[in-house]
């Protein structure tokens, strides 16, 4: 479970960004969150597999502008 109300809300955001560009979604619901040494979201999804995402962000809107997943 995620503790990190934040965290979990970006997680979510991410995860419906992600399953947008996927025709089938077979990783599930998300499991845990966190973020790597370099900053980047992990998410562990009900698969066993884990994502992460590293976003590119507009330093004058603060707006997410590109989303890079692996």
């Amino acid at each position: 479970m995620i503790q990190d109300k934040a965290l979990l809300a970006l997680a979510k955001q991410y995860y419906g960004i992600h399953r947008k560009t996927i025709k089938k979604w077979d990783d599930g619901e998300i499991k845990s969150a966190w973020r790597d040494n370099d900053g980047n979201l992990c998410i562990k999804y009900a698969s066993g597999n884990v994502w992460t995402y590293a976003e590119r962000i507009d330093f004058n809107s603060e707006e997410i502008i590109d989303l890079e997943f692996w």
